[in-house]
């Protein structure tokens, strides 16, 4: 049996995909993401279909191949094309970053020890700011901002953490992520402890996220192998069902918009697991 589920969003707007979202749209996002995972702690259990994250698309259907043979087609002088503005010697530990990510078993093993520590949950697994519609709340309290969440193809049971790395990497700019990051891993638990009644230490916390920032490598490796084809890839749906195949503009315009969408976001994702040093972690955890 399918579904299809509509929402009423005339009044809700989004922020695009490359910007960066304000403080208070950063804000906004973590609350839902909190109240989902803390009704998901319970919720999960009426939701029989749905997979585990270790035995579904996360890592059961070739994922992690694909991972490692991406990671072997990026070289430096890639990284450097996609984002100019990184530095020869930058671009080199990233690339160091994303070898040791893709030795055998590592990708798995970091996944496991998300999902071991971590509360499972459900997990959206795409809440990025393009997948979500702000609306200003009607009920008086000024400049507060309610969201909602779109394109849930990857929901799963997961850790929560894995939505929290992927939208904090991704979903703001390199320096606001670094300005505003530990305040909003603590508005998430304070968010989720109450909302679900239970426990959730902040250091904790902060291990899940930086384990799970290793999740987000996946789409670098894969867009930073061939990035012509990863733009390929993400115009088309930018282009919508009545563009016309003559419409040259409209294909050039989704064409630029897709390659900063896969480019920024990819330099986002390695920074971060760069900043939070995850892999050197995840790669002392499975030396001990």
């Amino acid at each position: 049996m399918s579904v299809i589920v509509l929402e009423f969003v005339k009044d809700g707007w989004r922020t695009g995909s490359n910007s960066g979202l304000l403080r208070c749209q950063a804000e906004a996002l973590i609350q839902v993401l909190a109240r989902l995972h803390a009704w998901g702690l319970k919720g999960k259990d009426s939701l029989p279909w749905l997979e585990d994250c270790r035995d579904g698309h996360l890592l059961k259907h070739g994922l992690p191949d694909l991972f490692r043979s991406s990671v072997l087609k990026v070289t430096e002088e890639k990284i450097q094309a996609a984002s100019p503005a990184v530095e020869l010697q930058h671009a080199r530990k990233m690339l160091e970053m994303l070898q040791l990510a893709a030795k055998p078993g590592f990708y798995e093993f970091a996944i496991d020890s998300v999902m071991l520590s971590g509360p499972e949950t459900v997990v959206h697994m795409d809440a990025r700011q393009g997948n979500a519609f702000f609306e200003e709340d009607k009920s008086g309290d000024d400049g507060k901002r309610r969201v909602k969440l779109f394109d849930w193809q990857n929901v799963t049971r997961g850790t929560g953490a894995l939505d929290l790395a992927y939208t904090l990497s991704g979903s703001l700019s390199v320096s606001d992520r670094r300005e505003w990051q530990d305040d909003l891993l603590a508005l998430y638990r304070q968010v989720f402890c109450d909302v679900s009644g239970t426990s959730y230490p902040m250091e904790r916390l902060r291990d899940d996220y930086r384990n799970a920032l290793i999740w987000p490598l996946v789409w670098a490796a894969l867009t930073l192998a061939d990035v012509e084809a990863t733009v390929d890839h993400c115009a088309g749906p930018m282009l919508g069902a009545g563009a016309a195949a003559e419409d040259v503009a409209k294909r050039v315009k989704a064409r630029e918009v897709a390659r900063e969408f896969v480019t920024v976001g990819s330099e986002r994702y390695i920074q971060a697991a760069l900043d939070e040093g995850s892999v050197h972690c995840v790669q002392d955890t499975m030396c001990k």
